[in-house]
Formats: C-alpha cells, sequence, structure tokens
C-alpha cells in the first residue's frame, strides 16, 4: 500500500471531513516556504488566519501535521502524507481545469481568419472542412485580403490567425508574430491558347507592391522579361480568365493555373511560400492551433499530389 492509498484510508474512516483545495493549498505552500509567516505572504492570507486554519484540518485529521523547530514548521509522518496528498490532488485539480477551458475553447467561440487569394479557394476550404468536423459549434469569419493588410489586421487584434505570402526575402519570425511555412506552390506563365504569333502584348498581373508581384517581377526579371501590364488585379481567378479569355499573359499560382483547360502553362517563373502567422505573445489558443495542424496537413497533401 502506497502513502496516498494509505491517506486515502485515513480521508474514509472521517466521513464527516471538510477539507477544500484551499486548505490543502495552505498545506503545500507552508511545506514549501517553511515558515507560517513566508506562507502567509504568498497565500495573501494574514498569518493568525493561516493557523488557525492550520489548526482546523488538524482537528477534522485527528492528528497533528506540523511541529515548531524554531521558527519553522517541519513535517510529521502523517504532514508528509497529507502534503503528498495535497500536491498531487492539487496538480490533477489543475489539469483538469486546464482540459476543460481548453476542450470549452476548442468546441465553443469564435475563430477569424484572415487569408490570401490562392489559400482562400483551394488551402483553407479543405483545411475548415476538417476543422468543422472537430469543432462543428465554432463560428468561423473569413477575411480575404493581400498579405500586408492580413499582417496589419492580425498586429491590431481583428484576427486570430493569418495565412499569408512569405515576403520576398524569407520569413519575417519577428518578435510581434510566429511562422510556419504550410505550403510552397509554384508561380507559371501562363498564356492564352491561341495561334503561335498571335499572344496578347498585354499583361495581367498581381497588384504591384503585393508580395507575389515582387517575386513575380524578380523572376521575370530574371528570364529577361518586361511586361507591359494593363490589368492588375488580387484575385488570380479574375486573372486566369483574362488569359482564357485570350486578353492577357499573367503569372499565375500553380494550384490556379492548373484548375482548368483554356490556357497554356510555358515556365515556372518563381516559388512562394505561404506561411502561417500568429500574434507570438498571445496566450495560447486551442482553436488557432487546431487549424494551423489542419493547413499543415492539406498542404503536405498538396505537395504530395
Amino acid at each position: 500500500m502506497n502513502i496516498l492509498e494509505t491517506w486515502l484510508i485515513l480521508l474514509m474512516y472521517k466521513p464527516q471531513l471538510e477539507i477544500s483545495l484551499r486548505h490543502l493549498r495552505y498545506l503545500s505552500v507552508i511545506n514549501r516556504r517553511k515558515t507560517l509567516s513566508a506562507a502567509a505572504t504568498d497565500l495573501g492570507v494574514t498569518q493568525p488566519a493561516l493557523s488557525l486554519a492550520v489548526k482546523e484540518i488538524e482537528q477534522q485529521l485527528g492528528t497533528k501535521l506540523f511541529e515548531k523547530r524554531g521558527r519553522e514548521k517541519l513535517l510529521t509522518a502523517a504532514g508528509i502524507l497529507a502534503v503528498q496528498f495535497a500536491d498531487r490532488t492539487l496538480h490533477e485539480a489543475k489539469e483538469l481545469v486546464e482540459s476543460l477551458r481548453d476542450e470549452n475553447q476548442l468546441v465553443r467561440g469564435t475563430l477569424s481568419v484572415g487569408m490570401i487569394d490562392a489559400a482562400s479557394l483551394y488551402l483553407l476550404p479543405a483545411a475548415i472542412s476538417a476543422f468543422r468536423k472537430v469543432a462543428p459549434e465554432v463560428e468561423i469569419q473569413i477575411v480575404v485580403a493581400d498579405s500586408d493588410t492580413l499582417t496589419e489586421q492580425l498586429k491590431d487584434f481583428q484576427l486570430d490567425v493569418a495565412f499569408v505570402v512569405s515576403p520576398p526575402d524569407g520569413i519575417d519570425d519577428s518578435e510581434d508574430f510566429a511562422a510556419t511555412v504550410v505550403m510552397e506552390e509554384a508561380l507559371l506563365l501562363c498564356t492564352p491558347d491561341i495561334d503561335a504569333g498571335s499572344e496578347p502584348s498585354e499583361w495581367a498581373l498581381y497588384p504591384s507592391g503585393s508580395r507575389t508581384r515582387a517575386l513575380i517581377d524578380r523572376g521575370l526579371q530574371s528570364v529577361g522579361i518586361r511586361p507591359y501590364t494593363t490589368v492588375e488585379s488580387a484575385n488570380p481567378q479574375i486573372l486566369r480568365q483574362m488569359v482564357s479569355l485570350g486578353l492577357a499573359t499573367s503569372v499565375l499560382p500553380e494550384s490556379v493555373a492548373n484548375s482548368g483547360k483554356s490556357i497554356i502553362v510555358t515556365k515556372e517563373i518563381a516559388r512562394r511560400e505561404i506561411i502561417c502567422i500568429r500574434r507570438a505573445n498571445s496566450p495560447s489558443n486551442p482553436k488557432v492551433s487546431a487549424l494551423v495542424e489542419l493547413g499543415l496537413t492539406v498542404g503536405r497533401e498538396y505537395a504530395a499530389d
């Protein structure tokens, strides 16, 4: 029989006991701090009140838990059993509270998600569909915008999490954000499916100043192409439609370029990373963690196809 079982038997023979978690915490802190004055300070109670509480516990148990040696309070044999039981019970109570809190946060409430173009079309729907099976009662609010706008909204607490394009010079894993690479995809040069020699001279591209456009411009420059842009849009489906109608040449994410026929993919111009960013110093949010994990799963499946 271990010491906890012994203590439980003692409690069974004292059915009138009225010992609360507060009393158990008193015992634990007194044992750790060794003196009533130090323990009382940690607990935020007066020393006389703490001394009275210890006497009440000892009276209920019918045994001494502490013996005085100078200013220190040392455990008796019964006190050792009591404190070990107290520490174990307090730890399990804390785990229970945290578990219930996390469970409640996961299955209820609101989750605000920001996402860029292709993520809103292909990556996130699959992740959100899987998330719905885990937490069907969570209300999901989706905001579609460019990466810089989403980053600012996340910083201003308008979003819980955002899926954006990694900056051209790499992930900015600053003190404000924690970043995780979710997927990587090619940016492909696309032309209309029309007779050779009649390709349009106009270009339809992502807006100037956007992260994806910066990657495209750098890639086109590396192969000696200087596009004449007549249409700009952050919506890749609009850009693809311009190509399919024979009105323009474009550079599209692989997921968009290969989503149908009527265009010709000629070469890879650049690659972009889709990253998930969260506020680095915010308390852990189970809903965010679950969605990020599902996003990573979808990203791995996309890469494997």
